[in-house]
């Protein structure tokens, strides 16, 4: 496949941040007695699937919960990024959650492109969810088929 994962400095943690989770889910986050998970608007990482033709890319991200407006495309120096923020609802009348379980807050998603695409025909659709961006692959990167001349 022609794209490379990236880790993001916005998607990797430092070793002790990492090490005061592993404490806090063990044993709960001070002065309230609940784990981190049900306190703490996690960091998210939507999940994506990528799909390669002899025409093109298409990935396919799963933003359920998110606007449109809150949704952030970019590709530049062969690299495609998504990212965004999918905000908490702030439940009226005085009404207060009891349990919480959808994690929330920003996201960022890159992708490495290895094959020539494209770039000012790469387009994006949101619909029910999802976040689906076509990468037309350039002319030079799609398979050709090499004719065989007859021996003289």
């Amino acid at each position: 496949m022609a794209f490379i994962r990236l880790y993001p400095a916005t998607d990797v943690n430092s070793v002790a941040a990492e090490i005061d989770r592993a404490f806090n889910r063990f044993f709960g986050v001070a002065g309230n007695g609940k784990s981190e998970a049900e306190t703490e608007i996690a960091a998210w990482r939507p999940r994506v699937d990528i799909r390669e033709s002899k025409d093109d890319f298409v990935l396919t991200v799963e933003l359920p919960g998110i606007s449109k407006e809150d949704i952030h495309i970019h590709y530049e120096d062969d690299t495609l990024r998504v990212e965004g923020e999918r905000k908490r609802e702030v439940p009226g009348d005085g009404a207060e959650y009891l349990r919480g379980e959808r994690v929330y807050g920003k996201f960022s998603r890159e992708f490495k492109v290895n094959t020539p695409v494209q770039s000012d025909k790469i387009e994006a659709e949101f619909k029910n969810g999802l976040l689906s961006i076509r990468l037309p692959k350039a002319e030079e990167a799609k398979p050709k088929q090499i004719k065989i001349n007859a021996g003289k």
